[in-house]
């Protein structure tokens, strides 16, 4: 065997553990992996692994213990850009998609700290096991092997599969392990054109129109980027109070202005909004007692 082999054998790694699966089935934008949410998702899974409670007599397992306090897991934007060295913006994107492939649960919550400070929107993350094990076990079955030259036709049936998991080059479906029940398919990942239109009309009493082509391009393009319903009624809030009083800008409420490839750069102007909220004074406080008060 070969010597640094050998030395591996002997390392025991613990903390973030990524499947190379993760990297086919997480992906944002051109179908690329989402390396940010795999890391995360990594980070999470990690945390809700629990800690053993050995026995000192026999150092035998006798029970188990989360790794955190409340009954989920807590944890903010900033955090997560500060562990990754990434903009807190592509972090809330990253999660946003994990929630929508429905590998994690997450939850705002409001709440008063013992010392009588207001807490609002605390975020709280949970794994969804069942879909993170669809995604973590779920065996890729080969291409046939072909001899030098042979042809061979589309949808050919000279393969023949021996699992009892089933794939297929149309869809990208995600299957329970030894089960046929599939889990997410994209054909069921349907884009609401039909709900963020309406939403639009109703905040700006227009009468868009959710089956002009120009208007599904646009949402089209900003879905695929790993955008969610809840961004682009977010959007179309912030504008709204913006512009709505305005009678020069009142016109550009609508899909080709919103929806278009300022899109983001709309969409995180509700931070401008957010700075200086007690839970960030919460967090900084946090960092100067982590540095001994300096």
């Amino acid at each position: 065997m070969n010597s640094v082999c050998e030395e591996m054998r002997g390392l025991r790694l613990e903390g973030d553990i990524i499947p190379v699966s993760w990297y086919e089935h997480i992906r944002k934008g051109k179908n690329k992996p989402d390396l940010e949410a795999c890391i995360i998702l990594a980070n999470i899974v990690y945390w809700y692994r629990p800690t053993e409670i050995r026995s000192e007599e026999n150092n035998n397992v006798i029970s188990y213990k989360p790794k955190f306090k409340a009954d989920k897991l807590q944890k903010s934007y900033q955090q997560y850009a500060d562990f990754l060295g990434r903009p807190k913006t592509a972090i809330k994107r990253a999660i946003d998609n994990l929630v929508r492939l429905k590998l994690i649960k997450r939850e705002f919550r409001n709440f008063t700290t013992k010392d009588g400070l207001r807490l609002t929107n605390v975020m709280y993350l949970e794994p969804i096991v069942k879909n993170i094990k669809a995604i973590s076990y779920r065996k890729i079955i080969p291409p046939p092997i072909r001899k030098l030259g042979e042809v061979v036709q589309e949808n050919s049936n000279t393969y023949t599969e021996t699992t009892t998991e089933i794939t297929t080059k149309k869809e990208d479906i995600l299957l329970s392990k030894n089960s046929t029940t599939p889990l997410v398919t994209k054909k069921q990942e349907k884009i609401p054109y039909k709900e963020i239109v309406d939403y639009l009309n109703e905040k700006t009493g227009s009468e868009f129109r959710s089956t002009t082509k120009a208007t599904q391009r646009l949402i089209k393009s900003r879905w695929k980027e790993g955008f969610t319903l809840d961004d682009f009624k977010k959007v179309i809030d912030i504008k709204t109070k913006e512009w709505r009083g305005e009678p020069d800008m009142v016109q550009y409420l609508r899909p080709q202005t919103l929806f278009g490839t300022k899109f983001e750069a709309y969409l995180n102007e509700e931070k401008k909004h957010k700075k200086g909220s007690a839970f960030d004074k919460f967090l900084k406080e946090l960092e100067v007692m982590r540095h001994g008060g300096r």
